[in-house]
């Protein structure tokens, strides 16, 4: 599964300089790859249970998980000032899928995209910065209409709260 990421007005994304080199307040994507979903994530447990009535049929689980979880826990950085950094770390970025590819079956069309971990202090610049990040988890649901093998595209919006401003 590719993403692709395009962010929100308040954070301008996307540049592929990391660390101390980054711009000012830029994020930058660190993983754009997100784990692929496997048998075991959509159906669960593959042992088979045999019934022998209708009844036991109608009465057994359904074969397929409810929501399945793909975790990336470092997503993205952003390079920020030192004073601005307490108003940040410790908080939440949020996320949101948007333009799924409208293909059959694709599972980013009912997933949502959610902060794993708070934002953390990745490492301190000799120049009155740091640099800041977060990860990310896309929770899959109604994963039993996943009929279709293959490789999905959409992009992952990313507001950071910087200088005490509120994402939606």
């Amino acid at each position: 599964m590719v993403l692709l990421f395009v962010p929100q007005p308040k954070v301008f994304a996307q540049s592929n300089t990391l660390g101390c080199q980054a711009e000012l307040y830029r994020l930058s994507v660190v993983e754009e790859k997100v784990p692929n979903l496997t048998q075991i994530d959509i159906v669960g447990n593959t042992n088979v249970e045999q019934v022998r009535t209708r009844e036991e049929l109608l009465a057994g689980k359904p074969p397929y998980k409810l929501i399945a979880t793909k975790e990336v826990p470092t997503y993205w950085q952003m390079r920020v000032k030192n004073t601005d950094s307490a108003s940040i770390i410790g908080k939440n970025a949020t996320y949101e899928v948007v333009n799924p590819e409208n293909r059959t079956g694709n599972p980013l069309k009912k997933a949502d995209a959610k902060h794993f971990g708070n934002i953390q202090q990745i490492t301190a610049c000799n120049d009155g910065t740091v640099v800041v990040g977060e990860g990310v988890a896309l929770v899959f649901s109604e994963l039993s209409q996943l009929m279709v093998d293959g490789t999905f595209k959409a992009q992952i919006q990313v507001c950071v709260p910087v200088n005490n401003t509120q994402c939606p």
